[in-house]
């Protein structure tokens, strides 16, 4: 799965019901391209980010998904200028994950 258009951001993640010592996720927004159960170019927002792999430009997910970078929004990337490698080398490195192979588009006929 690819992510195009993508921005960071960060959301409160509580623990049951303890608001007062909330802690800080990093999660990705963007077009969402070859995901199972969304259409291509579908609004997307990821789970909180875990791993990251720079030589291959993915992240992993809380939830197991793999997600491969394409292009930064332009606005992020005016407003925090390098954030595609402030991603790919915040985040606990795994050189195992890789991209997923994209699923073919149906034929056309």
């Amino acid at each position: 799965m690819t992510l195009e258009s993508w921005f960071l951001f960060s959301i409160p993640v509580t623990r049951g019901d303890d608001y007062e010592s909330c802690e800080r996720a990093s999660v990705l927004g963007g077009q969402i391209y070859h995901h199972p159960l969304h259409p291509n170019g579908a609004f997307f927002i990821s789970e909180p980010l875990i791993a990251a792999n720079k030589a291959a430009g993915v992240v992993a997910t809380r939830s197991g998904i793999i997600l491969t970078l394409g292009k930064v929004s332009g606005s992020n990337e005016m407003i925090f200028p390098g954030i595609r490698d402030y991603v790919l080398t915040g985040l606990p490195q795994d050189p195992t994950l890789a991209p997923a192979p994209a699923t073919p588009e149906p034929a056309k006929v």
